[in-house]
């Protein structure tokens, strides 16, 4: 595209002008980031936050399943039992040795 510098214009302004008025005919709306935002932020919040906090409620509860209603607070039970069982730190040491040969393969 070749321009013509107006009266008294360089041909750097001119360039300039023609940049400006181009980038202002392409400018998105000035609240769309934001809307795009939130947008992601809920979706985050929805799909990885809320189903953590709900796993880590049903963990430390004794919840039945048939009614879909807690039955009494569990605290820590459950997790005081899975330390204590061999079953649980043979898997643990199971899965470990599998992901490490993987990985070196």
């Amino acid at each position: 595209m070749t321009l013509r510098p107006g009266l008294g214009e360089s041909v750097v302004q001119a360039e300039a002008r023609a940049r400006a008025s181009r980038s202002r005919r392409y400018q998105r709306p000035r609240g769309m980031a934001l809307v795009v935002s939130l947008v992601l932020i809920a979706f985050f919040l929805f799909i990885f936050v809320w189903p953590l906090i709900q796993a880590i409620w049903y963990s430390l509860n004794v919840y039945d399943i048939q009614k879909g209603t807690v039955v009494r607070f569990n605290g820590l039970g459950y997790y005081e039992r899975m330390l204590g069982d061999p079953k649980f730190w043979n898997g643990l040491r199971v899965a470990f040795v599998f992901t490490a040969t993987v990985l070196a393969s």
